[in-house]
């Protein structure tokens, strides 16, 4: 059969081995510049690298765009594979052609009669002993078989995975690269940015494309709306705090937040943890400590808590994590420190830890930034603490983290940390009055009344409360109460508190004006009203307290301003 047997051809989509009807989300700027790149409307084409890290969302862009061009160009697609990289020679080119084959074995007869080296790629074709492929025959069969096909109607190349691909496909791609073509052939290939480290055998083959100018095309995370539109639309029973966790968690990789949404409820999280920490099977037994030293800390790494944490030598740390970045697991960041390159890479690291492990790291932890406190931030010192079992530091560096918080505005955040520090003190302890009432107000301040109420009654059941400190506490419920929609009495709150007082010697204390003012104010919600104005001129009587802003008022300014002091 002559070349002419080429115009038989079927129609393009036939051959796609993909799914047409593929909605992406977010995308479509991205589409449109790789469609018009590759099948240009008054041009033949033009080469494509798309690069990009794991479950980004490639092959779903590559297949989208596959379904615009198939409308007009015949496609051809190959797949490198892990497993049997460097293996194998040309397999995704034997993939391409031999699915050619499968749908057009007459248009590869013609492409055969041509360019017999063809043959090697075709697994109903033996080739005879004898036969064996000359490199250069093979190029030339490759392009010029290619060639061939765009004569007859435009053709683009997808080769996927080219991270995976064997060193005679990289050079394949070179030469096409190079000589490019005079009809409409266009290639479009695609690799794993994340699983480049510095010796891998792809970089020499990304420089010289580079140098071709072949365009490398960026496949970034997905922004927030286009995540959050795609856990929908995978799973729309999902409630909004867990869709929110996982756009959170995802950092904008649609493969682990469809990994997560199917993981929702099964127990299954276990496998993408597995699947995650087989980048470290690529490490030293160093490399990896201090990997999970780092995992300990967080995503985000500070060097010289990493240097002071783990103790190791400083050039030897820098060598480590030289090997450590170059395999793509922490990446360098602008203010001297390192970051894992997906969350959820530190979470499978930290949780593949062992329990020895974890005290362990987290004690070095705790006292390298106790001995430099620059290091970190009283809620990093209490985090670590914790997980170190120091039960007196963690209480000591919550409680300074809660006000730290409380300095920034941030009243519920700075609840947590004040729960923490509680709930690991002995119920005798002197600190727990204090830090009920911190903790009370910062619950108010955040909207949290419900909480507020619940620490309040609790201080009220320690048995070793002091009358002044029972009275402070039932000050501050019945100023809780004023938020709540619970019926209860805060006229007999107040009372009771105001009877715990003794009588003043040294004019009035600001709690006793406090007592008299939400008392005012509780008579007033029940409609009292001659009452009001009799405890109104009272307290006018007693003259000002001796703190400007009693803390009736401060609560209503906090639960306003979401301030507390």
């Amino acid at each position: 059969m002559n070349v002419e047997a080429l115009t038989a051809v079927a129609p393009p989509d036939t051959i796609l081995p993909m799914e047409a009807q593929v909605r992406l989300h977010g995308r479509d700027e991205l589409i449109e510049h790789v469609v018009t790149t590759v099948d240009p409307p008054r041009a033949p084409g033009a080469s494509v690298l798309l690069e990009g890290d794991a479950g980004v969302g490639k092959t779903a862009l590559i297949e989208v765009v596959a379904a615009r061009v198939g409308r007009r160009r015949r496609l051809l697609v190959g797949h490198c594979v892990g497993e049997v990289a460097g293996t194998l020679s040309y397999l995704p080119f034997v993939e391409a052609f031999g699915r050619l084959d499968a749908a057009e074995p007459d248009t590869v007869d013609g492409l055969v009669e041509a360019y017999p080296s063809l043959a090697a790629f075709l697994p109903r074709r033996a080739v005879a002993e004898g036969d064996e492929g000359d490199w250069s025959r093979i190029v030339e069969a490759v392009h010029g078989g290619l060639e061939l096909l765009a004569e007859r109607q435009p053709t683009l190349l997808v080769v996927e995975d080219i991270h995976w691909a064997d060193e005679s496909t990289r050079e394949l791609l070179t030469l096409l690269f190079t000589r490019g073509f005079a009809g409409p052939v266009s290639v479009l290939a695609s690799y794993r940015s994340d699983d480049l480290h510095r010796r891998h055998p792809l970089r020499s083959s990304l420089a010289v494309w580079s140098r071709l100018r072949v365009a490398r095309v960026e496949v970034p995370p997905l922004a927030e709306e286009a995540m959050r539109a795609l856990v929908q639309e995978a799973d729309d029973r999902l409630d909004e705090d867990t869709v929110a966790d996982i756009v959170g968690r995802s950092g904008g990789n649609a493969f682990f937040a469809e990994e997560m949404v199917a993981a929702v409820g099964t127990g299954t999280s276990d496998d993408l943890g597995r699947l995650l920490l087989r980048r470290l099977d690529a490490l030293g037994e160093d490399a990896q400590d201090v990997v999970r030293r780092a995992a300990v800390v967080g995503r985000r790494v500070g060097h010289h808590l990493l240097l002071a944490s783990t103790g190791i030598d400083a050039a030897h740390l820098d060598r480590l994590l030289r090997e450590i970045v170059d395999h793509h697991i922490l990446e360098p960041t602008r203010d001297g420190g390192y970051i894992f390159r997906h969350a959820l890479l530190a979470e499978a690291v930290y949780d593949d830890l062992l329990p020895g492990e974890i005290v362990r790291h987290h004690c070095a932890c705790a006292d390298a930034l106790r001995r430099q406190p620059e290091l970190g931030t009283h809620a990093d010192l209490a985090r670590h603490a914790i997980a170190a079992h120091d039960t007196d530091l963690a209480i000591d560096s919550s409680e300074a983290a809660g006000r730290a918080a409380g300095r920034m505005g941030g009243p519920a955040e700075a609840l947590r940390h004040f729960e923490n520090a509680l709930s690991l003190m002995a119920d005798d302890d002197e600190r727990v009055h204090r830090l009920t009432m911190e903790a009370a107000a910062a619950a108010i301040a955040s909207g949290r009344v419900a909480v507020a109420l619940s620490r309040l009654r609790a201080g009220l059941r320690r048995r070793d409360a002091t009358p002044r400190e029972r009275a402070e506490l039932l000050a501050r419920l019945a100023g809780a109460l004023h938020f709540s929609d619970e019926s209860t009495d805060r006229v007999a709150i107040v009372d009771e508190a105001l009877a715990l007082l003794p009588p003043s010697e040294d004019g009035e204390d600001d709690l006793r004006v406090d007592l008299l003012t939400r008392r005012i104010e509780a008579l007033w919600h029940v409609g009292r009203a001659e009452e009001v104005l009799v405890h109104a001129e009272e307290i006018g009587r007693r003259g000002p307290p001796r703190r400007a802003a009693t803390p009736a008022h401060r609560d209503r300014r906090h639960h306003r301003q979401g301030a507390f002091p």
